[in-house]
């Protein structure tokens, strides 16, 4: 998540030798996050792991189509501001972040 936010906040200069990196980064941290995911499932509970990651995926699918529209809202909202659509993502995945941190000094429950 960390990755990126990073790769997010070099997405909001107007720099056009920055969007192959960026675009190269942000997919990278997209499939690592994803991965990461399916590992802390399978440490929290290792015998829901399968019914939790199909959860997990159905969840993702519908955030997913949601965000889609959300974002293509504001792309027209915005008269077509590429800065306004990926800085709405920059914020939610700093979020995403922060809560990463809160729950990682969490205690495992038993």
């Amino acid at each position: 998540l960390g990755v990126q936010v990073a790769a997010l906040g070099l997405s909001l200069p107007d720099a056009a030798w920055l969007v192959a990196p960026v675009a190269f980064v942000s997919g990278v941290a997209g499939v690592g996050i994803t991965t990461v995911g399916l590992a802390v499932t399978r440490d929290i509970a290792p015998d829901q792991a399968g019914l939790l990651w199909v959860r997990i995926t159905a969840a993702f699918a519908v955030a997913q189509t949601a965000a889609g529209f959300a974002m293509a809202w504001l792309f027209a909202a915005t008269g077509e501001s590429h800065a306004a659509v990926f800085g709405a993502g920059l914020v939610l995945s700093a979020g995403a972040f922060l809560l990463a941190l809160v729950l990682r000094r969490m205690p495992p429950s038993a």
